[in-house]
Formats: structure tokens, sequence, C-alpha cells
């Protein structure tokens, strides 16, 4: 996660056991996946109650839900999905912990079909009384929807602490476009990317194609260019 001069980690629960234990001595922004990965509707990690999960949970790990809905849901799905989103954020307020909600669109036919679905799973969960205190979101490249998201949250959650920007393993030059073309906004935080800076390099490292030294500087040259293309956009 790289914006505003901060770095945090997002990180997977079940594979990232002692990285989150020794984050707990540092003050770092750690963001924790919760939800049970590739399910549509919606299921979590631990305890029925997801309060009770979060209990065992350190103050500064925010809880970060990966939600997938399809652009073409059946109604018992997104009816699901809704109850699913209701329990996570209760438990998350329960607790006292922040709530960072990841919105990827499956299924969409087109650009515009998968902005509006965005948009209509923001607004609804607003309608719901979740209020998650991050988005996380692909990189906006119609001005339209950027506007549109930019005055949902002015209309429904003014304090909302920002959206990130996530890149679904899309290559590094287009990642640098997308972040040059993101409006100058306070509510644009940073962004938190994984596979456009690993994957490639874990893929050769695996089979004994990179060497660990390699293999750490190409992903540390990586994640500095985009941090780089991150803090210098909007600057002329």
């Amino acid at each position: 996660l790289e914006g505003q001069n901060d770095v945090g980690i997002l990180v997977d629960d079940t594979y990232g056991q002692s990285v989150l234990f020794e984050s707990n001595r540092y003050p770092f922004w750690v963001g924790r996946s919760i939800e049970k990965t590739g399910v549509n509707p919606l299921m979590f990690e631990g305890k029925a109650d997801v309060g009770s999960t979060l209990q065992a949970w350190p103050e500064n790990h925010v809880v970060k839900c990966l939600f997938r809905p399809g652009a073409k849901d059946a109604p018992e799905v997104v009816e699901e999905n809704e109850r699913q989103l209701c329990r996570l954020f209760s438990g998350a307020r329960s607790t006292g912990h922040d709530l960072l909600l990841e919105i990827i669109v499956d299924q969409p036919q087109t650009r515009e079909e998968q902005d509006a679905c965005l948009l209509r799973w923001m607004r609804r969960c607003y309608e719901l009384g979740v209020y998650p205190d991050y988005w996380k979101i692909l990189p906006v490249a119609d001005q339209g929807t950027w506007q549109a998201i930019e005055a949902l949250i002015g209309e429904y959650d003014p304090y909302c602490r920002g959206i990130l920007f996530l890149g679904l393993n899309v290559a590094e030059a287009e990642l640098v476009k997308r972040f040059a073309a993101l409006p100058e906004s306070p509510r644009a935080l940073g962004f938190a990317i994984g596979r456009s800076i690993f994957l490639e390099p874990a893929r050769k490292w695996f089979v004994g194609q990179m060497s660990d030294e390699d293999a750490v500087a190409t992903m540390r040259d990586c994640f500095l260019r985009l941090a780089r293309a991150w803090n210098g956009r909007n600057r002329g």
C-alpha cells in the first residue's frame, strides 16, 4: 500500500500469520482479509459471529473484505450478499475495527456495465447502513464515474477515510497510465497492489530462473516505480 507518504501492508490471514504477528510491533496500517476466497455469495473465515472472530484481532488490523458481485447475479444471491455485508459491518463496528471493502465486479459485458454495477453496490451498501471506512476499487478512467463516486460518498459518508486502488494483475505500464488519468482528489489515498508487482518474479523464482536477490530487487524496483508514478501524477 502506498500513498500520502505512508506505507502499509495487505496480508492473507491463512498464509501470512508470522507477518501479521510481527506487524503488531510497528505502527503499520495493516489490511487483513476476512472473506473466504472465490465465494459468491460472501462467506467469512472464522466463527459464525464475525464480531467474535474480530475480538482476537489487534486494533491496528483493518478488516479487508474482497466482494466480487456478478453484474447478473440472481436475486437470492444479491439478498445473501446484502445480509453478509450487514453482518460484516456490524461485527467490525462492535469491535472498533476499521473496514475496507474491496469491490471487483465479475462478468461485466462492458466497462460501462462494470462501472454501473460498482456504483449500484456502493450506493446499496450505504442504503443498508454499511459504511466502509475505506473503499478499494479499480482505477476509474471515466471522469463521470469518478464524479459519481465522489458525489455518492459526499452524500452518504463525508467522513469516509478514502479510496485505495487495486491492480488486478494489470501490467505496470498500464497502471502508470491509469494513475495519471485519476483526477486530483483528497479521497484518492494510494494503491494496494500485489500481483502486478510480484507475480512474474515469483513465477521465475519458483522454477529457479531468478535468485532470491534478483527477485527482491525486481519487486522493489517495480514498487518504487509505481510509487513515483502515483506521487508524481497531476503534477504536470
